[in-house]
């Protein structure tokens, strides 16, 4: 393989601050990405890797273990086609992917809450949110998972804005097209908004019951 790839790395948050992986591991998923891009998957070798990063084979075969065993690749081998390899990003069913997978959750919970996964009955083709994963995979981690990953408190409560997003988006009578990542952002300004003044609210109503129980039994 001579041609080294022209497209952009993408190493994710939950990747960056995954404390089970080394720095060169991370390195590599980028590296991952990027071929991934070209054709859905990546074909490279253990040679080829070993070339790029002047490290050993056993050194590259560390770091895909590591990245394997951690839910951030998937690697198959083609019995049919002497052993080649292909590497996918891991696609979202307990974890989220760039541009068409996942993003971990294997990560130390200690340093912050992160963006657990896309699912794949939220991650269709031909929604809105595939096609800024598609189309514009770099803006949706730089302009909304990075500014907003924080403010999500569960799996559960990302997964809902999804929804919630891609249903308010296909509303929408226009064709798709870089308009999505602003009204992401907007939406998603608004819909967490919404969401703590219902907490508030419900909490509200809650300490309200709690007073009557006490004042039901004072009396």
């Amino acid at each position: 393989m001579s041609n080294n790839p022209n497209y952009y790395a993408i190493i994710p948050a939950n990747v960056r601050y995954d404390k089970t992986i080394c720095a060169n591991a991370k390195l590599l998923y980028g590296e991952i990405t990027a071929l991934c891009n070209k054709e859905g998957f990546c074909w490279a070798s253990n040679d080829y890797f070993s070339d790029l990063y002047n490290v050993s084979l056993r050194t590259i075969s560390r770091w895909i273990t590591s990245l394997k065993n951690s839910g951030f690749i998937t690697v198959f081998l083609n019995e049919n086609s002497n052993q080649e390899r292909r590497i996918f990003i891991a696609h979202p069913t307990t974890k989220m992917s760039i541009p068409t997978t996942k993003m971990s959750t294997t990560h130390d919970k200690n340093v912050y809450p992160s963006i657990y996964s896309i699912n794949n009955t939220i991650n269709t083709v031909g929604n809105p949110l595939n096609f800024i994963l598609e189309k514009y995979p770099i803006r949706f981690e730089q302009e909304f998972l990075m500014v907003f990953e924080k403010e999500f408190k569960s799996q559960k409560q990302f997964e809902t804005f999804l929804t919630d997003f891609n249903d308010e988006a296909e509303m929408k009578e226009r064709t798709y097209g870089s308009w999505l990542i602003p009204m992401l952002k907007k939406y998603c300004r608004k819909w967490l908004d919404f969401q703590g003044r219902m907490r508030v609210i419900k909490n509200e109503d809650y300490n309200n019951k709690q007073a009557n129980k006490h004042l039901d039994a004072a009396i």
